[in-house]
C-alpha cells in the first residue's frame, strides 16, 4: 500500500526554503498500525530523522572507504620507500665491499644468513662490529654509516640492502 507520509510540513526544522514531498511504501500491517497513531505522531519529523540517520551512516561508510583508501596509499608509499632505501643500501654495500678487505666482506656477508630474524638495532650493532672491530666507538659507527648513506642513522632497509650488496660481492669472489 502507498502511504502518503506527507513529508511536506509547516515545520521547516531549520532547513530554510521549500521542502520536498515523497511517498513512502509500507507493508499493509505497518500501515494499519501507523494509521491508529497518525494524529499523535509527526510522520514528517519521524521520516526526516530516519532519513538523516540513514544518510549519516552511508556518509560515514563512504568516509571509511576513503579513509581505507588513503591508508592503502600510505602503505604503498611506505613499501615503495622501503624498496628504494633497500636498493640504495644494496648499491652502497656493493661499492663498499669492492673497496674493503676480503675478511671484512666475509664477516658482513655472514650477517645475511639470519639478518631478517635479528632485531634492527642488534643487526646495526653487528654490522658495525664486523667492519670496525670489537673496540669500535659510537663515532666509528656514525662515520661508517655517513660514508655510504650520507647520514649517521640509516634505515633498517638500507642496512638490509647494504648486507645483501656485500653478500653478492662475496658470492662473486667465492
Amino acid at each position: 500500500m502507498v502511504y502518503d507520509a506527507h513529508i511536506e510540513s509547516n515545520e521547516r526544522r531549520d532547513v530554510g526554503g521549500k521542502m520536498g514531498r515523497i511517498s513512502i511504501y509500507l507493508p499493509d500491517d505497518l500501515e494499519s498500525r501507523l494509521a491508529r497513531y497518525k494524529d499523535a505522531l509527526n510522520l514528517s519529523s519521524i521520516a526526516q530523522d530516519a532519513f538523516e540517520r540513514a544518510i549519516n551512516v552511508e556518509e560515514l561508510k563512504g568516509a571509511g572507504k576513503m579513509h581505507e583508501a588513503k591508508l592503502e596509499r600510505l602503505r604503498a608509499d611506505r613499501d615503495a620507500d622501503a624498496e628504494a632505501r633497500q636498493a640504495e643500501g644494496f648499491a652502497a654495500g656493493k661499492e663498499w665491499a669492492l673497496d674493503a678487505k676480503f675478511r671484512e666482506v666475509q664477516y658482513v656477508a655472514e650477517l645475511a644468513d639470519d639478518m631478517y630474524s635479528s632485531e634492527p638495532e642488534v643487526l646495526k650493532h653487528q654490522l658495525v662490529k664486523q667492519i670496525a672491530g670489537d673496540g669500535y666507538s659510537v663515532r666509528d659507527a656514525q662515520a661508517l654509516f655517513v660514508n655510504p648513506f650520507g647520514r649517521a642513522k640509516p634505515s633498517i632497509n638500507e642496512i638490509y640492502g647494504f648486507i645483501e650488496g656485500a653478500r653478492e660481492v662475496f658470492d662473486e669472489v667465492e
